[in-house]
């Protein structure tokens, strides 16, 4: 086998094995469970009547839980994972969970409020855990 061979061999074998399976029904449905997301997250959900309790999290009156995630989400899934571990601690009802990008100018203005507002070499998870979970607790 020569190198052409090989690696016209791998990347067909490689890409039949690249298989998604969707339930668009369910989708269409809203049965799909995770965060809801607004339109334009980089703009507030908070609407007049909700209650802020911290930075990271705003409570509506009919308990809707906004979580605010301070890292980027291009893919890997920050938004659920961020969101996921300050709900645990709030053990509030997921399907009521809303998440909205942390504002960056929030963050400077009050002195790092967001503990660090980067993502990088899938530290998001690891080094955002501590604070984020106490932004629940707080929150509790």
């Amino acid at each position: 086998m020569n190198r052409r061979e090989f690696i016209v061999t791998t990347l067909a074998a490689g890409g039949g094995l690249d298989i998604g399976i969707t339930n668009p029904e369910a989708r269409a449905a809203g049965n799909v469970a995770g965060p809801k997301i607004g339109a334009r997250p980089w703009e507030s959900l908070m609407k007049p009547g909700e209650a802020e309790v911290s930075a990271w999290v705003v409570v509506a009156p009919d308990d809707t839980v906004t979580i605010r995630v301070a890292q980027t989400d291009v893919g890997q899934g920050m938004f659920t994972s961020c969101a996921k571990m300050v709900a645990e601690e709030l053990e509030c009802d997921w399907s009521r969970v809303q998440v909205e990008y942390a504002s960056a100018n929030r963050h400077l203005k009050e002195n790092f409020v967001y503990y660090e507002m980067h993502t990088f070499s899938s530290n998001s998870v690891r080094l955002g855990r501590i604070p984020l979970q106490r932004a629940g607790a707080h929150a509790r």
